[in-house]
Formats: C-alpha cells, sequence, structure tokens
C-alpha cells in the first residue's frame, strides 16, 4: 500500500486557516474534519494530503523559571510556557496544541503560513518547534500579503524550505525585552509602594509605556507653564469699481503693540484708496497621496471617522481576513513590483457602487503606472484592495474603512491637482496689504478622493495691476498666543513613529494600556494625576525608566536583529544589565516607597469617588464595600458625621456618569456585558429611568 506524503498547514487565525484551505481546493479534494470539536481541513491530491490547521494567537507564552529560594524580581531566567493569559479560550490551545502534535507526528513537513511579520513568525516557531514532529520532518514557510486564492496558491507552491529564523529571533528577543523591563520594573514599583504601607496596589511601567507618558506630561507642563502673550492682526475690506468685495491682510501681521494697531488702521481709513502695486501668478501641483501603510491608514482613519487607532487596526485585519485588502501591519509606502492592477482594477469593476470610477482610472492612466511613497518594509507592501468584493455585507465602519483604503488606491493612478494661484499685493499709503486666491483648473485625484482631503478654492473677482481700490473697512483683531495643543492619540501615534518608539503593531496598544492603567483621559489627551505622579517620581528617582533616547536605542536594535542576529545575546545582555542598575539603585529606598504609597492611596482614592455629597456639601460620596454582606453601596467621606448613603447596583462596572440634572446626587454609568446604562444613585430621584446607550 503507497505511503502517502502528509503536508502540515498552520494558519494564525481560524478564518484564515479557512481561506488557505479554500484556495488549496483549486488543487485537490477539500473536506473538513473535526477533532475534539475544533475544525481543521484536509486537502487530498494523489498521494499527497494537505492539512490545515491553525494557532488562534499566541499559544505560548514567556513565564519565569521559579528557583527553590524564589523572589518577585529580578527575573532574567525565562521560558515558553502554555499560554495561560488566553482566558476563556484555554481549553482551546490546549485542543489545539494536541491537534498540532497529533497532525506534525505524521507529517512529513510543516509549513508556518502565520502573519508574515515579527509576531506572525514568532508565533509559528514555537507553534512548531514545540510541537511533536515527525522525524526528518522538514519545516518550511508560506509568505503572502493578501488571502487571495492567487496568491496563496503562489505562495503554497514557491513557500520556502526555512523557517524564517531571522524574524523570529528578532520577536523573542523582543519579547524577553519587553518582560525583562515591563514585569520587573512593575514588580520594583510595586513592591516599593507595599513595602511602605503593607497595601497591595499595581504600579505598572513597560519599556514603550514609560516615553510614552513622557511625552503626555512633558506637554501638558508646557500647557499649564505657557504665558499667553497679546497680539494684534489688522484686515482690510476693499471694493473694487464694479462693487465686489476684496478681504486682503497686513502683511506685517502680527503687530505687537495695540497702539500702533490703532495707528496703522487710522492711517489707511484716513486715506481710504489703495491700487494694486503687483499681482503674482503662479501654478501650484499637488500630487496623488502614496498608498497606506499603518500609520497613515491609522492617521487618515482618525482624521475623517474618529477611529481609535487600535479600532482602525482591527477593522483592517478583518478585511484582510476577508481577502479585501492586504496585510495592513506595514510600514510601506510601495505596490509590490510584480503587482498586476489591471486585475485588481477590473475586479473592483464588478462592485457597483465603485464601476465608474474604476472605468475613469483606465482612461486617465492607460498604464495604469500609479503614484508611490518612499517608505519601504522587507515583510509587505503598502495596504491595497485586493480586488475581491464582499462576500457578506460589510459592517458601516467595515464600509468606511474600505472606502477610504479603496479610493486612496485608485486616487494613485490620477493626475495631479493643478491650480492656478495669484498673490495680490495692494497698497495704501505705503501700507502693504496681501490676499491670495486660488483656482482648480485640473481637478485629477480629487475626482476620486474629495471625501477624504480639504483642498478647496479661493476665488478673487477679476483683478489687474494699478487698480485703484476704496477701503471700505478696516478691523483690528484681538489675539493671544497660545498653547501648544494635546496630543490626539492620531498626533500621538506619529510622534511615536517619528521617534521610532513601539512598532507599526504595538503604538496603538501601547495607548489604549495607558488609558486602562488610569494614566491617560480624554480624546485630547490629558494625564491623570496618577500620570503626572508618576512621571514627576520616574523623572527625580529611575529617569531611565521614561528616557526616550534609550528607548529609540533600544528600537534601533531589535530592528537591527532583523539583518544580524547574532546580536540579539548583547541586546539581551544590555537590557539585564540596565534593568539591573535600576533595581539596584532604588530597591532600598523607603522615600521613593511612601512617594509610589501615597500616590497609589490618592489614585484608589480618587477612583471610588462618585460625586461631592449632596447633604453635607463637604464630604465626598465614595463607593463602598460592606465587609459583612460584600454588598457596594455609596456612603459619604464624613461619615459618622453624614450618613448620606444609598445603595448600588451589585452586577456589572460601575464608572462615573456626571450629576444628576434632576437631584443633587451623582449618576453611575453600569457596564454588564456589552450593555451600559446610566442611573442615578438617589433612590428618590424623580429620573429613575434608566437610560440606555451604546457602549462606544
Amino acid at each position: 500500500m503507497p505511503r502517502y506524503k502528509r503536508i502540515t498547514i498552520l494558519a494564525e487565525k481560524p478564518k484564515a486557516a479557512e481561506k488557505i484551505a479554500q484556495a488549496l481546493a483549486e488543487i485537490g479534494q477539500l473536506s473538513e474534519m473535526s477533532y475534539r470539536g475544533l475544525k481543521y481541513y484536509k486537502i487530498r491530491k494523489g498521494s499527497t494530503i494537505i492539512y490545515v490547521t491553525y494557532a488562534l494567537g499566541h499559544l505560548y507564552t514567556l513565564e519565569e523559571v521559579r528557583p527553590r529560594f524564589f523572589k518577585r524580581y529580578p527575573i532574567f531566567t525565562l521560558e515558553w510556557t502554555l499560554n495561560k493569559r488566553q482566558g476563556r479560550r484555554k481549553s482551546s490551545v490546549k485542543k489545539i496544541i494536541s491537534l498540532l502534535d497529533k497532525l506534525g507526528s505524521e507529517s512529513d513537513e510543516i509549513v508556518n503560513a502565520c502573519d508574515y511579520d515579527i509576531e506572525g513568525s514568532t508565533l509559528g516557531y514555537n507553534a512548531i518547534r514545540f510541537a511533536k514532529k515527525r522525524n526528518g520532518a522538514k519545516i518550511s514557510r508560506m509568505k503572502f500579503s493578501s488571502l487571495t486564492k492567487k496568491e496563496i496558491l503562489s505562495s503554497f507552491f514557491k513557500r520556502d524550505i526555512k523557517l524564517d529564523g531571522y524574524y523570529a529571533i528578532a520577536g523573542i528577543s523582543r519579547h524577553l525585552i519587553d518582560f525583562i523591563w515591563g514585569v520587573n520594573l512593575t514588580r520594583l514599583l510595586t513592591d516599593l509602594a507595599v513595602s511602605a504601607s503593607g497595601v497591595h496596589s499595581l504600579i505598572s511601567i513597560g519599556r514603550v509605556q514609560g516615553p510614552t507618558l513622557y511625552y503626555i506630561v512633558k506637554r501638558e507642563r508646557e500647557i499649564n507653564t505657557f504665558v499667553p502673550l497679546p497680539f494684534w492682526n489688522l484686515h482690510a475690506r476693499f471694493k473694487t469699481e464694479a462693487g465686489e468685495s476684496v478681504e486682503a491682510s497686513y502683511v506685517e501681521n502680527p503687530v505687537l503693540k495695540k497702539n500702533d494697531a490703532i495707528e496703522i488702521k487710522r492711517q489707511v481709513e484716513s486715506i481710504g484708496v489703495g491700487h494694486i502695486s503687483e499681482i503674482k501668478k503662479g501654478k501650484r501641483r499637488y500630487a496623488p497621496p502614496p498608498p497606506f501603510n499603518l500609520t497613515d491608514l491609522q492617521s487618515e482613519a482618525y482624521t475623517n471617522f474618529g477611529f481609535k487607532p487600535s479600532r482602525t487596526l482591527a477593522i483592517a485585519e478583518q478585511l484582510y481576513l476577508e481577502a479585501l485588502i492586504t496585510y495592513p501591519r506595514t510600514g510601506s509606502q510601495k505596490y509590490p513590483p510584480d503587482i498586476d492592477h489591471g486585475e485588481i482594477l477590473n475586479g473592483l469593476l464588478r462592485i457597483a457602487s465603485y464601476k465608474d470610477m474604476v472605468k475613469r482610472t483606465f482612461n486617465v492612466n492607460p498604464g495604469l503606472k500609479p503614484v508611490e511613497g518612499k517608505k519601504t518594509d522587507p515583510a509587505h507592501p503598502a495596504i491595497f484592495p485586493t480586488g475581491e468584493i464582499p462576500k457578506r455585507e460589510l459592517s458601516i465602519d467595515e464600509k468606511k474603512l474600505y472606502d477610504l483604503i479603496l479610493r486612496r488606491y485608485i486616487a494613485s493612478f490620477y493626475p495631479p491637482i493643478i491650480m492656478d494661484t495669484m498673490k495680490v499685493s495692494i497698497d495704501v499709503g505705503g501700507r502693504m496689504f496681501v490676499v491670495n486666491g486660488r483656482r482648480i483648473v485640473e481637478r485629477g485625484w480629487l475626482e476620486v478622493y474629495h471625501p477624504y482631503t480639504n483642498i478647496g478654492e479661493s476665488t478673487l473677482p477679476a483683478l489687474y495691476e494699478g487698480q485703484k481700490l476704496v477701503v471700505s473697512d478696516v478691523s483690528i483683531e484681538d489675539k493671544f498666543t497660545t498653547p501648544p495643543r494635546r496630543y490626539t492619540q492620531r498626533s500621538l501615534l506619529l510622534q511615536m513613529e517619528k521617534d521610532g518608539i513601539g512598532t507599526k503593531a504595538t503604538r496603538s496598544q501601547i495607548i489604549d494600556t495607558l488609558y486602562q492603567r488610569n494614566y491617560i483621559k480624554g480624546e485630547s489627551i490629558e494625564p491623570t494625576e496618577l500620570g503626572m505622579t508618576l512621571i514627576e517620581i520616574l523623572e527625580k528617582k529611575i529617569p531611565k525608566i521614561i528616557s526616550l533616547g534609550m528607548t529609540r536605542e533600544m528600537e534601533k536594535n531589535l530592528e537591527e536583529i532583523l539583518i544580524r542576529p547574532d546580536i540579539s545575546k548583547k541586546v539581551l545582555r544590555d537590557s539585564v544589565e540596565t534593568v539591573s542598575s535600576i533595581i539596584l539603585s532604588v530597591m532600598d529606598e523607603e522615600t521613593l516607597g511612601k512617594r509610589l504609597d501615597s500616590m497609589s492611596k490618592t489614585a484608589r482614592y480618587k477612583k471610588r469617588v462618585l460625586g461631592k455629597c449632596p447633604v453635607c456639601k463637604d464630604g465626598d460620596l465614595i463607593v463602598i464595600v460592606s465587609k459583612r454582606t460584600g454588598k457596594r453601596f455609596v456612603g459619604c467621606s464624613n461619615y459618622p458625621k453624614c450618613t448620606a448613603s444609598m445603595p448600588l447596583p451589585q452586577k456589572g462596572r460601575i464608572r462615573v456618569g456626571g450629576k444628576c440634572n434632576k437631584c443633587e446626587w451623582p449618576r453611575v454609568k453600569v457596564t454588564i456585558g456589552r450593555k451600559t446604562f446610566v442611573t442615578c444613585v438617589n433612590l428618590n430621584c424623580p429620573s429613575k429611568e434608566k437610560v440606555t446607550q451604546n457602549e462606544k
């Protein structure tokens, strides 16, 4: 009986496994299989059997190796173990590992088909190296940037007989360093605080969290210490002979003295007539924007839709798994050299709402030569549509992001926007005013991308040099210099990219973590008192934790491992030495422990405060959990002097909901699962109807 050749393919997610299996059905008979409730796939072609399964995220995670005499820190001896952080998916992880053991022990070849980046390579590398394998089994790698049938088949037949070791080594090094920094320093700060009072309160910090929080605190300090200075801008309105209005600005704006501004206004009004001394005409070209990389996409989605960077990435990953766009975790603004734009555009012709737009693309750029950006990524090209049509109704947010990506792609084939520009100088007795106009003469890529750009016109009436204009009004605008703006998630993301901290895949996660730790708040990002105090303490006692320069240097070293994996041990050694020196420098500092403890106490207390007590007008209404019954209620901090008290909902997460507009008591937001409602804590409040709202 002939022996079958068996190949096992490991994908990163169930949807990716399904897409790979469906594509490979082109070369053989596809069957859906089941193992202890897990679906996997079998493709048979002659004497070859191909199995396709998935990893469901990281199957293994780092844990410390605990010696006999265990200390909480420093921890530098680590090992990969079953990922216990998978929560409810832990039983599925065990089943997946068991299935991979079963398939691996029978297979002649195991293929890593996880996402082709540092995380996907690390995930697949660990899953495969810890799996049981048949003696002599080969290990190979599929590399693809979209889940289209064509690219999957090409990747399968061109798979590399190696396990992209450089990416895996870089990924493992990053995991080790993040663990060494995050776990050790978090335990250090937490234990210092606990040693001062005996009360446990987690104080989290990480290698990239620290510098990112420092950005925000530093900006807040600049805002708080900013001293506004007055200045004045002058504007004049002129009338032509035909009665048309022209508004111009004084060329020497801003004027730094009010009396000077008043005198200039008086002079211009008294003269009453000006003449056009010069008209400069020109043309301006606006080239199409380059194709998206992840940061550009997150920035544009935030500007146009208000999507948080993490939300954009989640939607983009879903569109990728549906084979509608290419892999989103990329830093490239370039298309792959072998791309068939005609095939993609012909595919998009099948989507009715884009049909006319795509047809025009063939007319305006018959050679289909697109604009590209400068940035590259060795793993993946830019983000663009694959030409596949949606197999299901997309959600509203998915439609928005898909439309943005598709229009950006099509816009790259269109010619530049061309504008006629005109700069008009108006002389009023030696006082010069200027007005600028612009008019679109060729719309170019604006035809496609107009919903997502603010390029517009500013037309002027027909004017000529020497023309007399009557002064109809002169105004003085009182202004003050303004402080720098607080970061938004968009601008913070761009700042992190500019300074080279974090990665394209982790920056949005870092920002989310800072929110979760209650270090920052608001859409216009403001540090909380906890975040401000933590940075103040670290700045004085452990500045290395928030050092931008050191973090940037470490990121460069981690990136270099992709080229020179031999330096990974040195990079790890340097991290161990740095973290060790930090721990040794402060581990016995009682003053630091007291400051951290005081910070934690204040944060814990404020987290419990719902608002001012409406009875005594002096105390705070705080959330209290009864030691006797375990039930929670709200009570006044001035107890027993003030006995104000009300019960609280016993289920769900409680957050501050503002002051009730019907009484003086606070309202609370209660979240149970995916549902959130707002209610006043006062049982006697006339507005006891619950206000239901969608969770944001």
